[in-house]
């Protein structure tokens, strides 16, 4: 029997297990080695510095696969720091197999090359490709996002595990702290490979995993032996195929570049290679690179500001008095205008502020119109005035908000603070339904329009649709517990509905995505008449909660899944 039956290698894949018990060698012998001899395309993403090897025999003397290494101290060229973009063009676009070795990378750099990578392999690739990232929870870490760029590089990886399958990929995540892997991408995972864990919180990851497999008994087996596998012996669990195998996994084919270097004792680097044209390579990696840095909006800044401190320093040659006297003239006139455009800008947040305060105030006031009358209606109430206690609960209504800048503001842990996480985890903007499926935020409603309109006149988000997150607004937001997306998302959703006939049409309309599915067939498997007011509400509702679209036929929220 198969280690790995081949179905699952079509999956995701999850490969868990401490340091030194042969995550990576078990990876290699039955995921990496078998798919490259098949002639697929495989990239892995490597800051451990440990799979150069592939490219020779295991016994160093002949050579392995022909696989591009970019990067690190065996790297047939330099990892591009700004190129994470470019090396996902060389995968798609020239269907090089590459290990991209991110080892000798500082924390900062490896973080912005994965948001760029991670990114364009998700908008690009639309083939069957191999994605292996070692030590994942590195790249998609659990727990509070300490700056916006690692929050930016965790919502690409996490699109990667949530949605990257029906772009091609085919995800396998490998780390030694299952705990620090963000649960979700390790719930995407269709196939466990579990190896020696003995972390108390390492194996509570280990057991929600098996827990979504329904299996308690095999699943106690599992966990009660994992603390006593020998290095190299494992758990392979793909409970869609119905496989379950403890194994010692095979040897690899190809050179150790992960065995750990022991006293006295180094890895020596093979003397045969698989051989590569690195010509074309190298020219269509510059040519990419060149041009992400023509686009980068940080790099023009800085050549710009760098230009601009070279004509300062002194007039170009050649200038006589007048022409330097003339561009002297002409620049105080531009600076004066845009010293005008500059003050229109500050003036229109406070205008806009003016206008969503009023917006509030006459809410408020109708609302409180609106209870007045009910009021008015009791006999029992009509004789008496407002008591200072009723008045009071009315002043708590009135959301009077006085303010000079963002920062005057705690934003709490509010729909506004929701909706800046929101945006912090997609930095290319969001559409106003996106942003309300992920902050559960009814658009069509008076808060929304009141958080969307604080958050406008404090500059935090731009004025217009896709909104975008702000300089001002991250600064404003710090670090924050990142929002559910995928399949969390949708269970988020599920328990927001609670048991009801609302849920009941909502599971039925999400397990057919990305097809819909007919009122009638909806209404038969939850038992919901469609002639009764009843099925009318909960459609109705679920549509204002943009959960659902369609009408004669439903499908589930696109945004649902992305």
């Amino acid at each position: 029997m198969k280690p790995l039956p081949d179905a699952a290698l079509s999956q995701h894949i999850a490969v868990l297990g401490k340091n030194g018990s042969g995550k990576t060698y078990a990876s290699k012998a039955v995921i990496v080695e078998p798919l490259l001899a098949a002639g697929k395309r495989v990239a892995i993403v490597d800051p451990t510095s440990a799979w150069w090897g592939l490219r020779s025999s295991a016994d160093g003397k002949a050579p392995g696969f022909p696989v591009l290494v970019l990067g690190g101290d065996h790297g047939d060229l330099p990892l591009p720091v700004s190129g994470g973009a470019a090396v996902a063009r060389l995968i798609v676009d020239q269907g090089v197999n590459l290990i991209a070795d991110t080892g000798n990378l500082t924390v900062g750099e490896r973080t912005r090359w994965m948001i760029d990578f991670a990114g364009a392999i998700y908008r690009l690739n639309r083939a069957p490709l191999y994605l292996v990232i070692d030590e994942a929870h590195v790249f998609a870490p659990q727990g509070k996002v300490p700056d916006p760029d690692t929050g930016k590089m965790l919502h690409a990886v996490n699109q990667l595990a949530s949605g990257g399958r029906s772009r091609g990929i085919r995800l396998t995540m490998i780390t030694q702290r299952p705990q620090k892997l963000h649960k979700d991408a390790l719930t995407t995972a269709d196939t466990l490979i579990a190896m020696r864990v003995l972390a108390p919180h390492d194996r509570d990851a280990v057991k929600s995993w098996i827990d979504g497999c329904g299996d308690p008994a095999h699943g106690r087996d599992v966990l009660n032996s994992l603390a006593q596998l020998k290095r190299g012996e494992g758990w392979v669990w793909y409970p869609e195929g119905g496989h379950l195998l403890r194994t010692q996994f095979p040897g690899i084919r190809t050179f150790d570049s992960s065995a750990t270097p022991t006293e006295g004792r180094a890895v020596k680097a093979p003397k045969a290679a698989a051989e590569l044209d690195l010509t074309e390579i190298n020219k269509a990696l510059a040519d990419a690179v060149a041009e992400a840095e023509a686009n980068d909006p940080k790099l023009l800044r800085t050549e710009i500001a760098r230009l601009k401190r070279e004509l300062a320093a002194k007039p170009p040659a050649g200038a006589d008095q007048v022409s330097v006297a003339a561009a002297r003239q002409e620049g105080r006139e531009e600076a004066a205008r845009e010293g005008y455009a500059a003050g229109l800008r500050a003036v229109q947040p406070i205008a806009e502020r003016l206008s969503t305060l009023s917006a509030t105030v006459s809410d408020t006031v109708e609302g409180f119109q609106q209870d007045l009358r009910r009021l008015a209606g009791s006999a029992a109430v009509q004789a008496h005035r407002p008591t200072p206690r009723a008045s009071q609960v009315y002043a708590k209504r009135m959301p009077i908000v006085i303010q000079s800048g963002a920062g005057d503001v705690s934003l709490g842990k509010t729909g506004k603070r929701r909706m800046l996480i929101a945006l912090a985890q997609n930095p290319d903007g969001l559409t106003y339904r996106k942003l309300s499926i992920l902050t559960a935020i009814v658009r069509k409603g008076g808060t929304w329009r009141t958080y969307l309109g604080e958050l406008r006149g404090q500059g935090l988000v731009n004025h217009d649709e896709p909104i975008r997150i702000t300089d001002a607004g991250l600064k404003a937001l710090g670090s924050y517990e990142p929002l559910p997306t995928g399949h969390v998302l949708i269970d988020y959703w599920r328990n927001r509905l609670g048991q009801t006939g609302k849920r009941k049409i909502f599971d039925t309309v999400v397990a057919v995505y990305p097809r819909g599915i007919s009122q009638e067939e909806v209404s038969a498997q939850t038992n919901i008449a469609m002639a009764g007011g009843t099925w009318r509400t909960y459609l109705g509702e679920l549509r204002g909660l943009e959960l659902i679209v369609g009408r004669g036929e439903l499908r589930a929220s696109e945004d649902l899944f992305e």
